[in-house]
């Protein structure tokens, strides 16, 4: 073997097991589920969902971006919290975004979201449903 082929084959390995790290890296992040992802990550991932799906403004995705950041961050304090009304502090964030989201979005738009919301709501309804374990009696 020459030296110029064993420096390629070496590059070339070299190449292979940094781009399966980087793609194994990026699965991971992937699969994170949402109370995994950060504040920030959550305020990402739905206002690209936006942009794509509802065809959002710059501005108006700037600004509902704020709004999403604003409202992760609230969820994430009260799902660490020990406060007793967990529920009514959740219920009162979400009618606060949503309330910001529907001064910043058309009519049209807010409609589509609010049709995405509740069918991830029923969706996460019926997986919560598949994923109880049985009580015996």
């Amino acid at each position: 073997m020459t030296i110029r082929n064993f420096i390629k084959s070496t590059l070339m390995l070299t190449l292979l097991f940094t781009s399966s790290a980087s793609f194994a890296q990026k699965q991971a992040i992937a699969k994170k589920t949402p109370v995994e992802r950060t504040p920030a990550e959550r305020a990402e991932n739905q206002a690209k969902w936006m942009k794509l799906n509802l065809a959002t403004t710059d501005d108006q995705n700037k600004k509902a971006y704020e709004v999403i950041l604003d409202f992760a961050k609230k969820i994430s304090d009260i799902h660490t919290s020990t406060a007793a009304d967990k529920k009514a502090q959740t219920k009162q964030a979400i009618e606060n975004k949503n309330t910001a989201l529907k001064s910043i979005l058309t009519a049209e738009q807010f409609q589509k979201y609010m049709k995405h919301t509740a069918d991830l709501q029923q969706i996460n309804k019926k997986s919560m449903v598949k994923d109880r374990i049985p009580v015996k009696h």
